[in-house]
């Protein structure tokens, strides 16, 4: 058997199983042809294995299966989004249909009668309102996905009663809203001067920024910044404004800096400074003018320059007065509400002394044990300690410390040692060394004496140490302990599941692995966990 191509079809499996569990947690419904689609991929790949199928067959099998169903369907999501960002609504139609056809779910196919429903009716925006509102009350995430198609159009067509009319659901708080929703619907209450409701939405959407899955959090918080800028911007906010950029000199998320530097005048406008923001707005759109007339963002700086100096006298006499009461009334309740959005983000360094010292002398035994002894030999793994069902019985409890040192084959300890850098540092952190070092060896032992219960011939290798952490930090994230959220880099709960659900299937395919070394580590570090909650 060739390791390293035995290596890649785990990783197509576990991408496989990784997108199911997401799917689920999405929404089990609205995916269950797509999930049930991926299932069925993976029930294949398995029996395939299991029935001695080459391996480079079934590789390349699943290779070009992940290719079709998983990594085509995220390029065309990503297309679709640009599209929909862009206005071009009659372009959407080939790739939602193909995105549908790829990925079964009923989801996909209300996406895909959204865009044809565009492309019909592109000549007439009116009609497209009408029959693209006629789609809702269909459940809430088909709906959610229809208000935010809906947000889109408006948006593009500078359409903000009706964005507000189709987005904000009557007595429903904006808490409840989604933050896309949440994002639309602060632009919108700021372009029709509503500035007490563009607030109540901009506090909903601060408190939104830190929920939802992990990997959602980077695309919130992306967005919510450059949300947060423009909020600033239009309420004239000069200070707040100012201390937001210089957070990110080099890159504002993508923003080309010229719109950034155009917003900033916008702002000095809106707080007053007429003058100084007029003559930024202006060199702004001059120097882009000059560099590329075909800059798709001068009309809209030259619309908003234009619409600021027409209405100069009455936006000071009328409009600045209120802003000025509002910035009295909600700047410093919004400072603590993002300041303390800040500090329930701060990460923590995760501690991992103790864990590379593990790392070190496992690598450091195996290294010896691979370049002094017959690795394929059992007399000369039993001579260096691995562990043995029938010399334990017989007296030799040593093997149930020494084999967890001890790996067969570089890609053996390879993996083992990323699993260990990948879960101890969370336990060390959370627990302290002397609880991580005790999870950790105690599960080895206790894996060790399972497999030596259950006449496990030979074995070898911290794989059972490294399940008693997975256990450990599985507990833990499940019980929130002692912020456990907080740490940098950690692994969330999704992953650890999935990477759990990962080694029952490898356990279940391949003959060779120690699955009651697994399961007593695992079970072991379960335990301890729980025991140390307290």
């Amino acid at each position: 058997m060739d390791t390293t191509i035995r290596l890649f079809l785990y990783i197509i499996l576990i991408n496989i199983a990784y997108m199911i569990y997401s799917l689920c947690r999405k929404g089990f419904k609205e995916q269950f042809g797509y999930i049930w689609e991926l299932v069925a991929f993976l029930t294949v790949l398995i029996l395939m294995m299991k029935r001695g199928w080459s391996d480079g067959y079934v590789l390349s099998i699943g290779f070009i299966g992940i290719i079709l169903i998983v990594i085509i369907p995220i390029i065309i999501q990503r297309h679709i989004e640009i599209l929909m960002a862009e206005g071009l609504f009659s372009d959407l139609v080939f790739y939602t249909k193909l995105k549908s056809a790829l990925a079964w779910s009923d989801l996909n196919a209300h996406l895909k009668d959204i865009a044809v429903c565009a492309e019909e009716y592109s000549g007439d925006v009116s009609v497209l309102e009408t029959k693209i509102r006629e789609m809702l009350g269909q459940g809430e995430a088909y709906d959610k996905l229809t208000r935010v198609f809906l947000g889109f159009l408006h948006f593009n067509n500078r359409n903000f009663d009706g964005l507000i009319r189709d987005l904000k659901i009557p007595d429903k708080p904006f808490s409840a809203h989604s933050f896309d929703e949440l994002m639309y619907l602060v632009r919108a209450y700021l372009e029709t001067t509503r500035y007490d409701e563009a607030i109540e939405a901009q506090f909903a959407l601060e408190a939104q920024l830190a929920s939802g899955p992990e990997e959602e959090i980077n695309y919130k918080y992306g967005n919510c910044i450059v949300n947060r800028m423009i909020f600033f911007s239009f309420l004239g906010w000069v200070k707040e404004f100012n201390e937001l950029i210089s957070e990110y000199p080099d890159d504002f998320f993508g923003l080309p800096p010229s719109l950034v530097n155009f917003w900033k005048g916008v702002c000095l406008f809106n707080g007053g400074n007429f003058d100084e923001g007029e003559k930024l707005m202006f060199s702004v759109i001059k120097t882009s003018s000059e560099i590329d007339e075909n800059d798709p963002w001068l009309p809209f700086m030259r619309d908003r320059l234009r619409g600021l100096k027409d209405n100069r006298v009455f936006f000071g006499d009328k409009v600045l007065p209120q802003l000025n009461i509002l910035y009295e009334k909600y700047a410093n309740d919004l400072k603590k509400t993002i300041e303390s959005a800040q500090i329930e983000n701060t990460k923590i360094k995760a501690n991992n002394l103790v864990t590379n010292i593990i790392m070190l002398v496992t690598t450091v035994v195996s290294f010896y044990v691979m370049f002094n002894k017959n690795i394929g030999d059992v007399s000369d793994l039993l001579y260096v300690g691995a562990n043995s069902s029938f010399l334990v019985k017989n007296g030799e409890y040593f093997r149930l410390f020494t084999y967890q040192f001890i790996h067969i084959g570089y890609m053996h300890l390879l993996m083992n040692m990323y699993a260990i850098k990948y879960f101890a540092p969370t336990v060390e952190t959370v627990a302290g060394w002397p609880l991580m070092l005790s999870i950790y060896m105690i599960s080895g032992i206790t894996g060790g004496i399972l497999a030596a219960l259950n006449g496990q011939k030979l074995s070898a290798g911290a794989s059972g140490a490294v399940l008693g952490l997975l256990g450990a930090v599985i507990i833990y994230e499940i019980f929130k302990t002692n912020n456990i959220s907080k740490i940098e880099n950690r692994t969330g709960l999704a992953t650890l599941l999935f990477i759990l659900v990962a080694n029952i299937v490898f356990g279940f395919c391949e003959s060779n692995i120690d699955n009651w070394a697994h399961l007593g580590g695992f079970g072991s570090g379960c335990v301890m966990a729980l025991l140390s909650l307290p």
